[in-house]
């Protein structure tokens, strides 16, 4: 089991598959979710694990697809989460 630990740089913002664009409504009127789901920080993780194993966007053939699975599925991955940390605790949903 690996455990992924984000750290924000600046304001982070979730929402669903739409895009954010710049000059939208300011901060106070954009809509999101926290934490985000797990559908979100999949993306990350299977997009950071593939780059890993060498694969670029300009070479979509290489993915990793046994292991990173697809748009259908996951394949061989897993995962749990997320799990808010805050001043080394974690706090877990009830």
């Amino acid at each position: 089991m690996r455990l992924w630990l984000l750290s924000g740089v600046d304001s982070w913002f979730f929402r669903g598959a739409r895009s954010f664009r710049a000059g939208e409504g300011g901060v106070q009127h954009i809509a999101s979710l926290f934490p985000p789901s797990i559908i979100t920080l999949q993306g990350l993780v299977r997009l950071t694990l593939a780059m890993g194993k060498g694969w670029t966007p300009n070479q979509p053939a290489t993915w990793p697809k046994e292991e990173l699975g697809d748009e259908e599925n996951l394949g061989k991955l897993r995962l749990q989460g997320p799990f808010l940390r805050y001043n080394e605790r974690w706090f877990f949903p009830v």
